[in-house]
């Protein structure tokens, strides 16, 4: 399936088995098929200055483009694994910082692109996606259909979201008071930040919903489903 993460300068990273491309929203061409990319890309993110692209493949390595001429700058191993993992999810916390997880372990690892940081948060279940929804804050959804909301700066799980059935794959924040969720469970949930609680749910879709990305410009939240269909 792909998957798509759309830039602040207008472009969207398409990620595919062993292609990750460049594509210019308005027009929908390819800007550019990135190169030295070995295995599979399973994850895309840019940072919010819109100046950095990662990707995350399957040899283990984070790769960091300048996102204006999508030049590789440099490959980041993942040191503190003690074997070369899938990533399935990366997001930027800040410029610098970012956070990238993987479905088959409980551990979210926090890097920065100097590589002066890097140390790792375990989740109660195994990891399946994040999102950060500030700078020192990031949400995970993990294989028992729950959300957890970490405090990057102190380690700790701030709170619990639980709802969903099966496990949640994607999450994207909507604003400061709500963050989306789609699932396993074939659900789309709206959650409110402050309180945890489910404030709608969307069911249109057949299958599982491996995607859910929010477009602030026009206030639409996109998803994205195994059953071969994608909803706005």
């Amino acid at each position: 399936m792909f998957e798509s993460r759309v830039a602040v300068t207008y472009e969207i990273v398409a990620h595919h088995r062993d292609q990750t491309m460049v594509f210019d929203l308005k027009t929908g061409s390819i800007v550019k098929s990135l190169s030295h990319v070995a295995g599979s890309t399973m994850a895309a993110a840019i940072s919010p200055n819109g100046e950095s692209l990662l990707t995350a493949c399957t040899d283990g390595l984070v790769r960091h483009w300048n996102s204006s001429d999508l030049e590789l700058i440099q490959e980041l191993p993942l040191t503190i694994l003690e074997n070369t993992f899938c990533s399935m999810s990366i997001t930027f916390l800040d410029d610098n910082k970012f956070a990238t997880g993987t479905g088959n372990s409980h551990w979210i690892w926090i890097l920065t692109l100097d590589s002066k940081e890097q140390y790792s948060l375990q989740a109660c279940s195994k990891v399946h996606c994040i999102a950060a929804i500030s700078s020192m804050s990031l949400l995970a959804g993990l294989s028992n259909g729950n959300i957890e909301q970490w405090d990057v700066s102190s380690s700790k799980v701030r709170k619990i979201f639980a709802g969903h059935r099966s496990r949640v794959g994607s999450l994207a924040k909507i604003n400061d008071a709500l963050f989306a969720s789609g699932s396993l469970d074939k659900t789309v949930k709206i959650w409110s930040m402050h309180t945890g609680s489910c404030i709608h749910t969307l069911s249109g879709h057949t299958d599982s919903v491996g995607a859910v990305v929010y477009l602030p410009n026009d206030k639409l939240l996109v998803t994205g489903s195994d059953d071969k269909s994608i909803k706005i």
